[in-house]
């Protein structure tokens, strides 16, 4: 259940890793506190959504539970996966303030609330997860810098997407049949 959580956590984490990626490319600094206050906002909306699915897998036959719950995984995964073919705007500022960290935030955050419900349908234990997100959060936005600065990207942003659905069909799976 560990190797899901982190899985989960690191998947959550594919669209702040491309954000940061343009925002190095654009040598954009985030400060510490911006990359902590991301990190505590998106952990937040991790754990209440993954607590969410656990209240309603209590409600829900075990075995049909760990169904309805991979099956919408593997649907956000496919999900994520399409996204990836359609072409998004990337993020071109200099300053990242305290507010748009904020508004960046809740956008990542909200965009893992379907995936952690599911996963606490699935019975991903949500404070692990919520570690683990925290911890990857930060990592992967100096990441995400780093590679936007210092590297010169051959390889579309979209294989990243990809990468992050496959991880969440895959948890999916794990949730269905393990």
């Amino acid at each position: 259940m560990i190797l899901a959580s982190a899985f989960l956590a690191f998947s959550a984490n594919i669209d702040t890793l491309i954000l940061s990626i343009s925002y190095g490319l654009s040598i954009t600094k985030i400060s510490l506190f911006n990359k902590i206050l991301i990190a505590i906002i998106t952990s937040i909306g991790t754990y209440f959504s993954i607590v969410i699915g656990e209240v309603i897998d209590k409600y829900l036959p075990t075995n049909f539970s760990n169904i309805i719950g991979g099956t919408i995984l593997i649907l956000f995964g496919i999900s994520i996966i399409y996204q990836a073919f359609i072409d998004t705007e990337k993020i071109e500022t200099n300053t990242l303030t305290t507010s748009k960290s904020i508004i960046l935030a809740l956008t990542l955050g909200i965009n893992n609330i379907g995936v952690g419900i599911a996963a606490g349908i699935c019975d991903i234990n949500a404070i692990i997860t919520t570690i683990f997100n925290f911890i990857f959060t930060i990592v992967i936005i100096d990441l995400g810098l780093f590679i936007g600065k210092n590297i010169i990207l051959k390889t579309p942003s979209k294989y990243f997407e990809i990468l992050s659905g496959v991880f969440v069909i895959l948890i999916g799976i794990y949730g269905i049949v393990g």
